[in-house]
């Protein structure tokens, strides 16, 4: 009866096999597939991304024994980013998670997309959605910690926007656990939130934000795109001041008046233009590396 090898009886023939002349690049593409589907699986890359920074930016006499300390002390980082409407928050979030190798999580897009799967939840989401009614927060709440407790996430860290709004929220996320390691608050004028929303628009059918002078649709798209719900002139006015009145609240219950050990806490100008968001998201991804 044959012997099926498995792909590490393969690597270990490979190696016990050979010569002089042997190409490297041939056991590499045997390892291939192995390697890869344990890097992921044990969110390697995450992991030696934020460390690699930490040696760059120390830059220690002694690397090899430093790097052994920081794999000792290593815990994924999270983070959130708090603003009002149309500050970036979202932009912000998914390029420093793109920096470090973090899991966005951008609530708006999480309960989009409940929304459109059958399960209770998601139903449920949409009978208040028909109605022209906002989703309750407990339920929004719920979707939350359920993706916040997901391998990826407690594996790789994260960054998230929209997410507390409110300081019950917050002292809810830090009785599970989940409290964030860095707190980025978005600081943007009044009148440049307004400017920013009268101007944007949503692609309904791929849940996709468009500016139509700084970032507008492609060609094609911008028929169908329409006005977010709760965007008008008189709700976004409603809403900043709804922020400002709650966002002592929550910062207060994330622990910034009495932060533990390793917090962060970093105000934001947001008052740049997108395309300068970039740039911003690199340094804001430097600092809370660390």
């Amino acid at each position: 009866m044959s012997h099926v090898l498995s792909t590490e009886d393969l690597i270990d023939t490979a190696y016990s096999s050979l010569k002089d002349d042997f190409d490297p690049a041939l056991l590499t593409t045997i390892r291939a597939p192995l390697v890869q589907n344990y890097a992921s699986k044990e969110h390697v890359e995450a992991m030696l991304r934020q460390i690699l920074l930490r040696i760059l930016l120390d830059r220690p006499e002694h690397p090899v024994p430093y790097m052994i300390d920081l794999i000792k002390e290593y815990r994924p980082r999270t983070a959130v980013v708090i603003g009002p409407p149309a500050s970036g928050k979202r932009t912000l979030a998914e390029g420093i998670a793109n920096r470090l190798g973090l899991e966005h999580v951008c609530v708006a897009d999480l309960v989009e997309g409940m929304k459109m799967t059958q399960t209770d939840l998601g139903m449920r989401m949409r009978e208040y959605e028909e109605q022209g009614l906002d989703v309750p927060d407990e339920l929004v709440e719920t979707l939350v910690t359920t993706r916040l407790r997901e391998r990826d996430c407690t594996g790789k860290g994260w960054v998230m926007d929209g997410w507390p709004r409110t300081a019950q929220q917050a002292r809810n996320l830090r009785a599970l656990g989940l409290d964030p390691q860095a707190v980025l608050v978005m600081e943007v004028p009044d009148q440049v939130v307004e400017d920013r929303v009268s101007f944007r628009v949503l692609d309904p059918e791929t849940n996709t934000l468009y500016h139509t002078y700084a970032n507008p649709p492609p060609l094609g798209v911008g028929i169908r795109c329409v006005t977010r719900r709760g965007e008008s002139s008189d709700e976004i006015i409603e809403r900043v001041a709804r922020h400002k009145e709650l966002l002592p609240g929550v910062l207060d219950a994330l622990g910034v008046n009495n932060p533990p050990k390793g917090f962060q806490m970093i105000r934001v100008q947001g008052d740049v233009p997108y395309g300068d968001l970039d740039g911003l998201s690199d340094s804001l991804a430097k600092k809370i590396a660390v």
